[in-house]
């Protein structure tokens, strides 16, 4: 009888060590569901997204809009004034923006690393309600490019080198609006399991991380061809 019950245990235990196998495996490929690499040859996490929440995101308040107007082939960014793979990847991203006539860019803040970043995303968003995206696409760039850490006292200094008035700015990204938009555009990321930055939404995927420059062109050119990632 024992042995018996040894033997039905050791099946059960046998059992769940393989559904957590499936499981995990499972996981695994819903992180891959693309074959993309990036630039160092290295895999590019990538899920599939809720059409409705992706569908939903141009709908998003306090999106900085910049390249072409057209909505045809549109890549949504989530960042972080202060993550350093978000600087590091900025200005190839403009240069690719400034390459590709038909692509769209919309930038959406997921402040998560410190309340530093907060502060520079109202001054941001501040930016964005005062003179529009052409203006707090400035002002993220410089951000971004900036050295040493982002906050709201440097987003004010540039919002002022910009030609706005810095008691303006102060007082539009204290105000609840800013706060609000905040608080949607963390909420979005969060919806779609975007829990790091940089994260890319193209399409129906999302992209975890920064590919590298020829891997984001490939990515575009497929999207442009077959509407996905990867034709």
């Amino acid at each position: 009888m024992l042995r018996s019950n040894r033997r039905q245990m050791l099946r059960l235990t046998l059992g769940s060590v393989a559904a957590a196998l499936i499981i995990d495996a499972s996981a695994w490929a819903d992180d891959f569901w693309y074959e993309l690499k990036g630039d160092d040859g290295s895999p590019v996490r990538n899920t599939r997204l809720p059409g409705e929440l992706a569908g939903e995101l141009a709908s998003l308040p306090g999106i900085v809009w910049a390249g072409a107007r057209d909505d045809a082939l549109t890549l949504f960014e989530f960042y972080d004034d202060n993550c350093p793979y978000c600087r590091g990847a900025a200005k190839e991203i403009d240069r690719i923006l400034h390459q590709t006539p038909d692509l769209r860019l919309g930038l959406i803040n997921n402040a998560i690393l410190s309340p530093r970043s907060v502060e520079s995303a109202k001054v941001g968003l501040a930016m964005l309600s005062l003179k529009g995206s052409s203006f707090a696409y400035a002002l993220h760039q410089q951000l971004m490019t900036a050295s040493g850490p982002a906050d709201g006292e440097r987003a004010l200094q540039i919002g002022v080198a910009l030609g706005v008035k810095r008691e303006m700015l102060r007082q539009r990204a204290e105000s609840a609006e800013v706060e609000a938009m905040l608080n949607r555009q963390k909420q979005a990321a969060a919806n779609l399991g975007l829990s790091v930055t940089p994260a890319f939404v193209f399409g129906n995927s999302g992209i975890t991380g920064y590919p590298g420059p020829k891997s984001l062109i490939k990515i575009l050119a497929a999207g442009r061809t077959c509407g996905e990632p990867v034709c």
